[in-house]
């Protein structure tokens, strides 16, 4: 057998083995981004609870039962997902939306300045949730991972940053 396709055998098996390698990294980093976004979603989904309970808030003036078992329901969930952060900042809002609910039953049947002033408030806190609650959920659901390179990609760039060290641009 001629040495030519000798030396071609023995290259072919690390060859193959690099291949698997950089396939194997790939899928990994895919996996890896599949999750990310899957956890996304998920906190999304608790935003958009706490969102649209305070909506009901906001439209009608008056915490429901149904807005705050959806404030209930995104606290519950937001336990697993966020920080405690987010949790206290979530169990806030719901003890906020029960005491709207509680002025707003004492208002109509007392009907005082003082307790308008209190349901005022309160209102107040329950709708500054449009103001506060992105900056707070946002920490958690920024999507700042980069997209994974090619490997020619990646070796592109490593051979940019060689020859930003090269010699010429020393002297």
């Amino acid at each position: 057998m001629p040495i030519w396709i000798q030396v071609l055998q023995a290259l072919l098996t690390p060859a193959i083995a690099i291949g698997v390698g950089v396939i194997a990294y790939m899928q990994w980093r895919t996996a890896h981004q599949k999750v990310v976004l899957d956890l996304f979603d998920r906190r999304y989904r608790v935003y958009q609870l706490a969102r649209d309970a305070v909506g009901m808030v906001a439209r009608t003036g008056n915490s429901d039962r149904e807005a705050e078992l959806a404030m209930l329901e995104a606290m519950e969930a937001s336990r697993f997902l966020f920080g405690k952060d987010v949790s206290l900042y979530l169990r806030q809002l719901y003890m906020n939306a029960v005491d709207l609910e509680q002025a707003n039953f004492v208002d109509r049947t007392q009907s005082s300045s003082r307790v308008t002033e209190q349901r005022s408030e309160l209102f107040k806190r329950v709708t500054a949730f449009y103001e506060e609650a992105p900056e707070l959920f946002g920490r958690y659901m920024s999507m700042d991972q980069k997209r994974a390179p090619t490997p020619a990609e990646w070796l592109t760039e490593r051979n940019r940053v060689r020859l930003s060290y090269a010699d010429e641009k020393q002297r």
